[in-house]
């Protein structure tokens, strides 16, 4: 029995081994996409050592540092600094109410180097406004905010004392005769604050079309006086240690709200003449001081801060304006008639011109030499 047993099974390990049926095969599934890596960020070095919103650039360096603009003013600049950027890109983003309206991308190939961008506003684009230093990796570096406002309407004319004929307007045009003095760098260091943003002087500022700036243009005679001052108050700013606007423009009596947007104290001086108009101190976050413009011409000086000058130029008719970037600036519904207009500048003084108004408009154009 057991020798059988042993026979059998020596005989079925003997035999070739049976091919099991296979079972049926599974479909592969599709082979995966190969998944693509996320871009490795951008290492981003360097800082922005400034950010500034401005009127114009002069000498590549912006002439003044805006947190209000008017809307009669439709070209707007961004000026930032950027240190130990080379190699890098940044971009300036203009945005209006949380929507993006331009873009602008840069190349820095410099350890200092000084870029601005410009946009052209809307009239109707009124409100509040960002701009950023935006980094390759699309991270903000550095914003600057103003608000674009309304510019307050001119008041018209006694209807009785305006001339007959149909109302125009004064196109002023400032004109600068001769070498541009240089524009020297303020000295700022005593105040760490006012030191992180240099600035340079404004007293004298020519534009690109060799026109000049911050000139208070006004119809001295020939006009009634406004019966009442407008009801919409103007605005002076204290923004990086700076007056802004250097000069402004107001009827005689009409509200002005004077705003401190600095986190460190000034002092607004003011002087008609030798003689001291108001003499206040201005916290950090406080609220505006609300005062009433003077006629002619009130110097505003800062008795912390020096170099910080400004101008309020008391009209006592609403027919007053002050030139910007491209040395014109426009008086609105004159009247038909003769006018005396002047115009006053804080460095060269005043010249006048007498102007004939028709319907439509005249110009007025004057011209400053260099002293």
């Amino acid at each position: 029995m057991n020798k059988t047993l042993i026979t059998l099974a020596g005989l079925l390990a003997s035999l070739p081994a049976l091919a099991a049926d296979p079972a049926p095969a599974t479909p592969a599934a599709p082979a995966a996409a190969p998944a693509t890596a996320p871009a490795a960020p951008v290492v981003v070095t360097g800082t922005v050592a400034r950010a500034v919103v401005a009127s114009g650039i002069s000498d590549r360096e912006p002439t003044d540092n805006l947190t209000t603009v008017s809307n009669d003013v439709t070209k707007v600049y961004f000026f930032t600094e950027l240190k130990d950027m080379a190699g890098q890109s940044v971009t300036h983003r203009w945005e209006f109410d949380g929507k993006t309206m331009y873009e602008m991308k840069f190349d820095v190939a410099g350890a200092r180097w000084r870029v601005f961008s410009s946009k052209t506003l809307d009239p109707s684009w009124t409100g509040a406004w960002k701009v950023s230093v935006v980094d390759a990796n699309g991270g903000i570096m550095k914003s600057s905010t103003f608000t674009y406002t309304k510019a307050p309407a001119a008041a018209p004319a006694a209807p009785a004392a305006a001339p007959a004929g149909g109302a125009g307007g004064i196109k002023a045009v400032v004109k600068f005769s001769g070498t541009p003095p240089a524009m020297p760098k303020l000295k700022r260091e005593a105040d760490p604050y006012c030191a992180k943003t240099p600035m340079n002087d404004q007293e004298i500022v020519v534009n690109g079309n060799g026109t000049l700036k911050n000139v208070a243009v006004r119809v001295i005679k020939g006009a009634a006086p406004a019966a009442t001052p407008p009801a919409e108050p103007v605005h002076i700013d204290q923004n990086n240690c700076m007056y802004s606007p250097r000069v402004l423009g107001a009827v005689a009596n009409q509200k002005l709200l004077i705003k401190n947007s600095d986190p460190i104290l000034h002092n607004v001086h003011t002087y008609v003449g030798a003689t001291t108009g108001f003499n206040q101190a201005q916290m950090k976050g406080s609220k505006d001081l609300e005062k009433t413009v003077a006629a002619g011409v009130t110097k505003f000086k800062c008795d912390v801060h020096p170099w910080m000058t400004g101008y309020v130029i008391g009209n006592d008719n609403p027919f007053i304006c002050v030139t910007g970037e491209n040395g014109e600036c426009l008086l609105n519904n004159v009247p038909a008639g003769t006018y005396t207009v002047e115009a006053w500048h804080e460095k060269f003084g005043t010249k006048t011109v007498d102007v004939t108004v028709a319907a439509g408009a005249a110009t007025a154009e004057f011209t400053f030499a260099a002293q």
